[in-house]
């Protein structure tokens, strides 16, 4: 015959005793149905199992992942703070190179028009100084024997001219340009000349244009003005411009700065180059002017050449 144990089973609180005192906490509510009861008595047995116990596994687990969660954040946090200061810093720098760069900029524009200012200064002073001098080219090396160039180039001159007899030019300076022993050299050197009257220039160049009378010992002689290389460089950029001009049978001169200047209509116009030449074309077909007073100057006062 078996023995029935009974456990002695420790009181808790029931499921009776919970919804007796869930009614004795909500009786200010009033009178409720038959359905709520039943709902707020589920619901408080549903909370009373699911609650886990001060020394749960999963409340340490939850405990710990809360403190690594808001370790983490405020680490990032952190390294956001200092990303924020370094863009900022970087965004300053950025601004004071810009500015910097705005300035050297600034800087640079006006080095580069006092430069051609300069250039453009240069470039008249040795127009100007090279605007009592012709070149001679074609003339054998030493051909003035044991005569200086100044007498030998006057008697060419008087000659090429058909002078009186006795009358020569004057010529105050004469020199062959370059180096003697030059090996690279295939050319005789040019020989330069200068001659103040500026009628006896025009002539000379008139001459030795329109007829083949400057002839050395069979050997044709090119005559020329002296022009700086920086002058003769815009020549020949503005020498479809020029032919363009000739071919409308319109004047035209060179300024000591190497510019060239046009009168046309009442319009002063000045070119530099290949686009300011077809500017100023266009200008005489539009009649819009390209006024520049502070070149009028030179247009008016000084001898300068035109050729056709």
């Amino acid at each position: 015959m078996k023995k029935i144990v009974q456990a002695k089973v420790r009181p808790g609180p029931s499921s009776s005793q919970t919804i007796k005192e869930h009614f004795k906490a909500d009786t200010n509510r009033g009178p409720q149905t038959p359905k709520e009861i039943k709902m707020a008595a589920a619901t408080k047995i549903a909370e009373h199992d699911a609650m886990p116990d001060a020394d749960s596994p999963i409340l340490e687990y939850l405990k710990a992942m809360k403190a690594s969660l808001t370790d983490r954040i405020d680490n990032l946090t952190s390294h956001v703070e200092d990303i924020k200061l370094s863009v900022s810093q970087a965004i300053e720098k950025a601004d004071s190179a810009l500015e910097n760069s705005l300035t050297n900029q600034a800087n640079l524009k006006l080095l580069d028009e006092h430069v051609m200012a300069v250039n453009d200064r240069l470039t008249s002073v040795e127009t100007e100084q090279k605007a009592t001098n012709l070149k001679f080219r074609g003339f054998p090396e030493e051909a003035e024997g044991t005569e200086d160039l100044i007498t030998f180039i006057a008697s060419f001159i008087a000659q090429a001219l058909q002078l009186e007899e006795g009358v020569y030019p004057v010529i105050t300076n004469a020199a062959q340009l370059g180096s003697k022993n030059n090996s690279k050299r295939t050319t005789p050197r040019d020989i330069v000349a200068t001659i103040a009257d500026v009628r006896v220039r025009r002539r000379i160049l008139q001459e030795a244009q329109k007829t083949k009378s400057f002839i050395y010992n069979d050997l044709p002689i090119d005559v020329f003005p002296d022009i700086s290389r920086e002058a003769l460089q815009i020549r020949r950029k503005l020498k479809a411009t020029t032919k363009q001009l000739q071919h409308l049978h319109q004047k035209y001169r060179w300024l000591p700065s190497g510019k060239l200047y046009v009168y046309y209509q009442g319009l002063h116009l000045y070119a530099y180059d290949e686009d300011s030449g077809k500017q100023l074309l266009q200008a005489m077909q539009a009649e819009t002017p390209m006024e520049h007073e502070g070149e009028k100057r030179s247009f008016k006062r000084r001898n300068l050449y035109i050729f056709f």
